[in-house]
């Protein structure tokens, strides 16, 4: 009896040392370091790519050992295409404006390079290559380090337009000055005057186009009006005087005049580019018509009579291209306006479908 008891109360006293070690921190913590060092081993034996699960209680072939299980290695796929902030776009207009002002002022300086080869009295084929190479890339090469490959594009825009308007208006205002086309002078006389009227034209044009647009400080848009009002308006009165000009003096009066119309049509693009707030669409579009109107207009005299049209394919070639600009301006007067709300309408019939389209003309 006694025997028997006193074997209960060691089974017991057993019991209760057992609890406490599994209840103590200090044994705990062995306990766990212990298994964490046993799944860091059977990692090790997976090759990096299993992971340790600890005991499992639910299995009692398996105490006093740890179970591991292979997992797939996570694969780091490839991010998205971030989408580009306004930064990014602002950096890449500033990149796009320095390389056109590069690649026109690259053009420039090949026409230069000729223009000064000219005047120094070349005779050699490979002088006047050299000198075109060596303008071209001093031009490209001038704008690329002047900039550091940043520059508005608005001013790039200005900055060549002034180049191509310069060099046009240098022309027309020498030959309503000088006596280039006066052939009691002879032409050759006058030609180094002429070369350096134009070389003053285009780089005094580039200076003009470089100030006027930090003082003004307009957009694409009024630039792309304000350059085609004044080709377009000096081009209509080049049109317009060329079959009354016969004599030198009225050769001298053309240019003048020609001169005169296409400033004015300069100031008044720009005005009223600003006042319309054109689109550069739209402005486009509207020189497109004119484009396509005068065509139109020369070939109408050709077409209705059998012989050369003479004087009046000038004539109709002028009302031709103001007549394009001014529908093509009435037909996109709306344009850069809110959407027109449309209708569509699907609805099946007897042997297939009818299909409608609403809207509102404006």
């Amino acid at each position: 009896m006694h025997s028997s008891l006193s074997r209960w109360v060691l089974a017991a006293l057993f019991g209760l040392c057992v609890g406490w070690a599994g209840t103590s921190p200090a044994l705990a913590d062995d306990a766990a370091t212990a298994d964490g060092d046993g799944a860091a081993d059977a990692a090790e034996e997976c090759g990096g790519s299993r992971e340790a699960t600890g005991r499992s209680p639910s299995s009692r072939a398996d105490s006093g050992r740890t179970r591991t299980r292979c997992v797939k290695p996570e694969i780091d796929w490839p991010r998205p295409a971030v989408l580009v902030d306004d930064e990014q776009l602002a950096i890449d207009a500033l990149k796009a404006g320095a390389v056109q002002l590069a690649v026109s002022q690259g053009i420039h300086g090949a026409g230069l390079g000729l223009e000064i080869c000219a005047l120094a009295g070349c005779r050699r084929e490979r002088q006047w290559a050299s000198a075109a190479v060596a303008g071209s890339v001093v031009g490209f090469g001038t704008v690329l380090l002047a900039t550091g490959v940043r520059l508005d594009p608005r001013l790039s825009l200005a900055m060549r337009y002034g180049n191509v308007w310069g060099t046009a208006s240098a022309y027309l205002l020498f030959g309503a000055t000088s006596r280039f086309y006066d052939e009691s002078s002879g032409a050759s006389g006058n030609r180094k005057a002429l070369i350096g009227a134009m070389m003053a034209g285009q780089i005094g044009g580039l200076l003009l186009g470089n100030l006027a647009w930090r003082g003004l400080r307009f957009d694409e848009a009024d630039a792309d009006a304000a350059f085609g009002a004044a080709m377009w308006a000096s081009g209509l009165a080049g049109l317009l005087a060329a079959p009354i000009s016969g004599g030198t003096a009225d050769i001298r009066v053309v240019h003048g005049a020609v001169f005169a119309v296409g400033q004015l049509g300069l100031i008044g693009g720009y005005a009223l580019s600003r006042h319309a707030h054109l689109s550069r669409r739209r402005v486009w579009l509207i020189q497109l018509g004119g484009l396509l109107g005068g065509a139109t207009g020369t070939a109408i005299p050709f077409l209705l009579s059998d012989v050369n049209g003479g004087e009046a394919a000038f004539y109709s070639a002028a009302g031709g291209a103001l007549a394009g600009m001014i529908l093509v301006a009435a037909l996109t007067r709306r344009m850069d306006g809110p959407p027109i709300a449309v209708d569509l309408g699907f609805r099946p019939a007897p042997g297939g479908a009818v299909a409608t389209v609403g809207g509102r003309w404006r």
